[in-house]
């Protein structure tokens, strides 16, 4: 991990589960995700500031995103993400992440 991460996920105290080095089981899941999102949702779009993008994201995933059956596991994320959810822990404190240039 960078510096810069290291020092986010300190502040932030959440636990990072790596992926091993080309392991498509696990790395794989989470660039599919990212490619999908990326060609499905923000291919084409503009977006005048980062509000702007994450409001039109949310949407775009309660209407399309989230209800998509998947091909390989035949569940839709949304009910995969209920399941998870009971699982998961918040992160402690609030953070100002300052970005310099962001590209899709």
């Amino acid at each position: 991990m960078t510096a810069e991460f290291t020092k986010y996920q300190q502040t932030r105290k959440f636990k990072v589960h790596l992926c091993r080095k080309s392991d498509p089981q696990s790395k794989g899941k989470i660039e599919q995700v990212v490619k999908y999102v990326k060609n499905n949702f923000a291919k084409n779009r503009t977006f005048d500031n980062l509000a702007d993008w994450q409001d039109s994201c949310m949407k775009w995933l309660e209407r399309t995103g989230n209800y998509k059956v998947h091909h390989n596991t035949k569940k839709r994320p949304v009910e995969v993400y209920a399941l998870e959810k009971q699982h998961l822990q918040k992160v402690s404190g609030t953070y100002c992440l300052k970005i310099s240039s962001f590209q899709v």
